[in-house]
C-alpha cells in the first residue's frame, strides 16, 4: 500500500467511519503490540507510524542525526535520533482533526541512557500540553499526552477545524522511537449506581470518580501517565486506596476523603465488642496509628473473623458514628450476609484477596449489634 493510501485509510479510521471491509494496514502488528504492552489488551488503539518502511521517516523530523534502524519495538524497524523527534501527526491523519474519542497520543521510546523522556503536543507549532517520565536505559516505554485532560480536551474541541498543523515532539538523549499510537483506553473500573455507590472510570492518564450519594466528581492523575500521579492500591465498590511516593489517599463513596490518615471531616471512632469465640479486633494493620483496631489511613475498623457466623457490637462514644466501614479478614469463602439489628445491609463487597468491606450506611447513636453469616452459596 502506498503511503498516501495508508494515510487516507488512517484518516477514515480516526474520524470513526472506517468500513469494516477495509482491513487495518497495521493489523499484523496489533497482537505483537499487545504482547509487548499488556496495558493495550482490551483497549482500542490505532498505529499511526511503525517505521516498517524507509518512507516512514518522512513523517519524523529528528532534532539531530535521525535514521531508521532495525529491529524496533515491534516489527522490523524503528527510528533512531541523537535528541528529540517531531512526528507530523496532521499528515498521518491526512488532515483530519484529532477525534474526541481518543484519550492518549504517544510513542514508544527506548533511550540509550536512562533518564527523563518528555512529550509535547504542538498545535500550529505552539506547545499546549506536556509530560515527562523517567525511562530506564534499554527499555521500551510509552510516553504520550493525555488528550482527555479537561483543559486540553476543551482546547482541542475549540480548535477543531482551525488548526492546520498537529505534531508530537518526543525528546530523549540518544534513543530509538517506534509505534506512534492513538489510544482510547476508556474503561469503567467500578459501576455501582445505588444510592450509596459510585462510578470509577479510567480515561486517558487519570481516573474519574463520581459519587452517587454526594453527586461529586474528582479526577486523579495516575502514575505512568502523569507527573506526580497516583498508584491504585485497592479499588472496589466500597473504597479506593492510592499512594503517591510516601503520600496516601483513601476515598469512600459517600464523599469522605482521607489524606495520610487525616479524614475530612474528622470521624467519631466507636468501640467494637466481639467475643473471643467469634473473632478478634486486628490491632496490627499498616495504617493503624495507635493500634486500636481503627485504621486511620484506610478509614476502616479492622476485624479478623474466621467463623461462618459471628456477632459483634458497635458502641459509640459521646457523639454518634456516621456510616462506619469494616474491613474483615479470615472469613471463609462464600456469600457474606450482614444484618444490623435484623435489617439486611447490601453495601458489602469482597476484595480479590478474600477480605470483605462492610459499609453500614446508618448513624450509630447507641450500642448496635451486627450479625455476619458466610454461606457456601455464591
Amino acid at each position: 500500500m502506498s503511503r498516501l493510501a495508508l494515510a487516507a485509510a488512517l484518516a477514515v479510521a480516526v474520524v470513526g467511519c472506517q468500513s469494516t471491509s477495509v482491513p487495518s494496514p497495521h493489523a499484523s502488528l496489533g497482537n505483537e503490540l499487545k504482547q509487548q504492552d499488556e496495558q493495550l489488551v482490551g483497549q482500542r488503539f490505532r498505529t499511526l507510524l511503525d517505521f516498517e518502511n524507509d518512507s516512514d521517516t518522512v513523517f519524523a523530523r529528528a532534532d539531530a542525526g535521525g535514521n531508521r534502524v532495525s529491529p524496533g519495538h515491534t516489527g522490523g524497524g524503528a527510528f533512531a535520533a541523537a535528541n528529540g523527534v517531531t512526528f507530523k501527526i496532521d499528515s498521518l491523519l491526512y488532515g483530519a482533526p484529532l477525534a474526541a474519542e481518543w484519550t492518549l497520543l504517544g510513542a514508544y521510546v527506548r533511550p540509550l541512557i536512562g533518564g527523563p523522556v518528555s512529550a509535547e503536543l504542538l498545535l500550529d507549532g505552539k506547545p499546549v500540553a506536556g509530560y515527562t517520565r523517567d525511562v530506564p536505559a534499554g527499555t521500551w516505554a510509552f510516553v504520550g499526552i493525555d488528550l482527555a485532560e479537561p483543559k486540553l480536551a476543551n482546547l482541542l474541541e475549540g480548535a477543531r477545524g482551525s488548526v492546520k498543523r498537529i505534531a508530537l515532539h518526543v525528546s530523549a538523549s540518544q534513543a530509538d522511537y517506534d509505534d506512534v499510537l492513538l489510544v482510547n483506553n476508556t474503561r469503567v473500573l467500578v459501576d455501582d449506581s445505588s444510592a450509596d455507590g459510585w462510578k470509577i472510570t479510567r480515561k486517558g492518564g487519570a481516573i474519574d470518580v463520581t459519587s452517587t450519594a454526594k453527586a461529586s466528581h474528582v479526577r486523579l492523575p495516575l502514575a505512568g501517565a502523569a507527573e506526580r500521579g497516583w498508584t491504585i492500591d485497592e479499588i472496589s465498590a466500597r473504597r479506593l486506596c492510592l499512594h503517591q511516593d510516601s503520600k496516601f489517599l483513601t476515598l469512600l463513596p459517600d464523599g469522605r476523603s482521607i489524606a495520610d490518615g487525616v479524614t475530612r471531616p474528622p470521624p467519631e471512632v466507636a468501640t467494637i465488642d466481639i467475643a473471643d469465640e467469634c473473632g478478634r479486633i486486628d490491632r496490627d494493620t499498616d495504617g493503624d496509628a495507635n493500634n486500636d483496631g481503627y485504621n486511620e489511613r484506610r478509614g476502616s475498623y479492622e476485624l479478623q473473623i474466621p467463623d461462618p457466623r459471628a456477632i459483634f457490637r458497635i458502641v459509640p462514644g459521646k457523639e454518634p458514628v456516621q456510616s462506619p466501614l469494616f474491613e474483615i479478614g479470615g472469613l471463609p469463602p462464600g456469600k457474606l450476609t450482614v444484618m444490623v439489628e435484623g435489617k439486611l445491609i447490601n453495601t458489602v463487597c469482597r476484595l480479590p484477596n478474600g477480605r470483605a468491606l462492610v459499609l453500614l450506611p446508618i448513624t450509630i447513636d447507641r450500642p448496635t449489634e451486627v450479625t455476619l453469616k458466610t454461606s457456601d452459596n455464591p
